[in-house]
Protein backbone atom coordinates (compact mmCIF):
# COMPACT_ATOMS: atom_id res chain seq x y z
CA UNK A 1 0.00 0.00 0.00
CA UNK A 2 1.34 3.52 -0.89
CA UNK A 3 -0.43 6.55 -0.22
CA UNK A 4 -0.28 8.77 -3.41
CA UNK A 5 0.66 12.85 -2.64
CA UNK A 6 -2.47 15.02 -4.09
CA UNK A 7 -3.01 18.25 -3.33
CA UNK A 8 -6.06 20.44 -2.78
CA UNK A 9 -6.57 21.57 -6.08
CA UNK A 10 -9.81 21.35 -8.40
CA UNK A 11 -7.65 19.53 -11.21
CA UNK A 12 -4.60 17.87 -10.89
CA UNK A 13 -2.52 15.41 -13.24
CA UNK A 14 0.51 13.04 -11.88
CA UNK A 15 2.77 10.87 -13.59
CA UNK A 16 4.30 7.92 -11.25
CA UNK A 17 6.13 4.27 -11.54
CA UNK A 18 3.96 2.28 -9.51
CA UNK A 19 5.09 -2.08 -9.57
CA UNK A 20 7.09 -1.08 -13.21
CA UNK A 21 3.78 0.65 -14.48
CA UNK A 22 4.03 4.20 -15.71
CA UNK A 23 1.31 5.84 -14.35
CA UNK A 24 -0.52 8.81 -15.47
CA UNK A 25 -3.21 10.20 -12.83
CA UNK A 26 -5.91 12.96 -13.59
CA UNK A 27 -8.03 13.78 -10.49
CA UNK A 28 -10.34 16.35 -11.06
CA UNK A 29 -14.05 18.11 -9.82
CA UNK A 30 -16.75 18.33 -11.74
CA UNK A 31 -20.76 19.43 -11.03
CA UNK A 32 -22.49 16.06 -11.19
CA UNK A 33 -25.29 16.98 -14.00
CA UNK A 34 -28.37 16.67 -11.71
CA UNK A 35 -29.43 14.15 -9.45
CA UNK A 36 -28.18 11.85 -11.97
CA UNK A 37 -26.56 9.79 -8.73
CA UNK A 38 -28.62 10.11 -6.22
CA UNK A 39 -31.76 8.79 -5.77
CA UNK A 40 -35.08 9.48 -7.45
CA UNK A 41 -36.54 12.56 -5.51
CA UNK A 42 -40.01 12.00 -4.60
CA UNK A 43 -42.09 14.84 -3.84
CA UNK A 44 -44.97 14.82 -1.06
CA UNK A 45 -47.38 17.52 -1.61
CA UNK A 46 -49.89 19.73 0.34
CA UNK A 47 -53.84 19.19 -0.24
CA UNK A 48 -53.41 21.90 -2.85
CA UNK A 49 -50.92 20.21 -4.78
CA UNK A 50 -48.10 22.21 -3.87
CA UNK A 51 -44.88 20.67 -2.98
CA UNK A 52 -43.83 20.98 1.09
CA UNK A 53 -40.98 18.40 1.66
CA UNK A 54 -38.78 16.30 -0.91
CA UNK A 55 -37.81 12.56 0.09
CA UNK A 56 -35.14 13.48 2.76
CA UNK A 57 -37.80 15.54 4.30
CA UNK A 58 -35.95 18.54 3.15
CA UNK A 59 -38.39 21.58 2.98
CA UNK A 60 -38.40 23.13 -0.36
CA UNK A 61 -37.78 26.36 -1.34
CA UNK A 62 -40.05 26.51 -4.13
CA UNK A 63 -43.04 24.92 -5.33
CA UNK A 64 -41.31 23.77 -8.87
CA UNK A 65 -37.90 21.84 -7.91
CA UNK A 66 -34.64 22.00 -5.79
CA UNK A 67 -32.03 23.63 -6.34
CA UNK A 68 -29.78 20.61 -5.51
CA UNK A 69 -31.94 18.84 -8.41
CA UNK A 70 -30.82 21.21 -11.24
CA UNK A 71 -27.51 22.09 -10.48
CA UNK A 72 -26.22 19.00 -8.61
CA UNK A 73 -23.41 18.46 -6.85
CA UNK A 74 -19.56 18.32 -7.24
CA UNK A 75 -17.89 15.31 -7.09
CA UNK A 76 -14.39 14.18 -7.48
CA UNK A 77 -13.47 11.99 -10.68
CA UNK A 78 -10.66 9.93 -12.03
CA UNK A 79 -8.69 9.15 -15.15
CA UNK A 80 -5.70 6.58 -15.51
CA UNK A 81 -3.46 5.96 -18.15
CA UNK A 82 -0.84 2.88 -18.01
CA UNK A 83 2.15 2.34 -20.36
CA UNK A 84 0.24 4.98 -22.33
CA UNK A 85 -2.97 2.89 -22.49
CA UNK A 86 -6.37 4.66 -20.95
CA UNK A 87 -7.87 2.20 -18.52
CA UNK A 88 -10.49 4.58 -17.01
CA UNK A 89 -11.46 7.54 -18.03
CA UNK A 90 -14.01 10.13 -15.80
CA UNK A 91 -14.74 7.77 -13.51
CA UNK A 92 -16.30 9.13 -10.29
CA UNK A 93 -14.32 8.64 -6.96
CA UNK A 94 -16.52 7.00 -4.02
CA UNK A 95 -15.20 6.66 -0.71
CA UNK A 96 -13.32 3.37 -0.28
CA UNK A 97 -14.29 2.03 -3.01
CA UNK A 98 -11.49 0.41 -5.66
CA UNK A 99 -11.20 2.74 -9.65
CA UNK A 100 -10.30 -0.67 -11.08
CA UNK A 101 -13.04 -3.04 -10.39
CA UNK A 102 -13.99 -4.01 -13.88
CA UNK A 103 -11.07 -2.69 -15.62
CA UNK A 104 -9.29 -5.65 -14.42
CA UNK A 105 -8.78 -6.91 -18.00
CA UNK A 106 -6.56 -4.64 -18.68
CA UNK A 107 -3.85 -6.38 -16.56
CA UNK A 108 -2.76 -3.22 -14.39
CA UNK A 109 -0.81 -4.66 -10.93
CA UNK A 110 -2.73 -2.95 -8.63
CA UNK A 111 -5.76 -0.56 -7.92
CA UNK A 112 -6.62 2.57 -6.31
CA UNK A 113 -8.97 3.63 -3.91
CA UNK A 114 -9.58 6.91 -1.96
CA UNK A 115 -10.08 6.84 2.09
CA UNK A 116 -12.04 9.35 3.92
CA UNK A 117 -9.63 9.57 6.80
CA UNK A 118 -11.89 11.40 8.83
CA UNK A 119 -15.58 10.25 7.85
CA UNK A 120 -17.51 8.13 5.41
CA UNK A 121 -18.26 11.17 3.04
CA UNK A 122 -17.82 11.33 -0.84
CA UNK A 123 -14.74 12.71 -2.28
CA UNK A 124 -14.09 16.42 -2.66
CA UNK A 125 -11.14 18.39 -4.03
CA UNK A 126 -11.34 20.84 -0.85
CA UNK A 127 -9.89 17.72 1.02
CA UNK A 128 -7.88 16.18 -0.93
CA UNK A 129 -4.26 15.36 0.79
CA UNK A 130 -6.02 15.93 4.30
CA UNK A 131 -8.85 14.61 4.81
CA UNK A 132 -8.92 12.43 1.49
CA UNK A 133 -5.70 10.29 0.91
CA UNK A 134 -5.06 8.57 -2.80
CA UNK A 135 -4.29 5.27 -1.98
CA UNK A 136 -2.48 2.67 -4.74
CA UNK A 137 -3.10 -0.81 -3.24
CA UNK A 138 -0.14 -3.02 -4.51
CA UNK A 139 -1.08 -6.57 -5.94
CA UNK A 140 -0.39 -8.19 -2.43
CA UNK A 141 -3.04 -6.04 -0.76
CA UNK A 142 -5.68 -7.20 -3.03
CA UNK A 143 -7.99 -10.37 -2.28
Amino acid sequence: MLIIPVTAVPAQSLSIQLAGQSCGINLYSLQTPGNILAPQTQYVRDSYGYIIYDSFGNPMTTQYFSTTEVQGYPALYMDLTVNGTSIINCRIVRNTVPMLLDAKYYGVIGDFVVVDMFEDTGPVYTGLGTQYQLIYLEASDLP
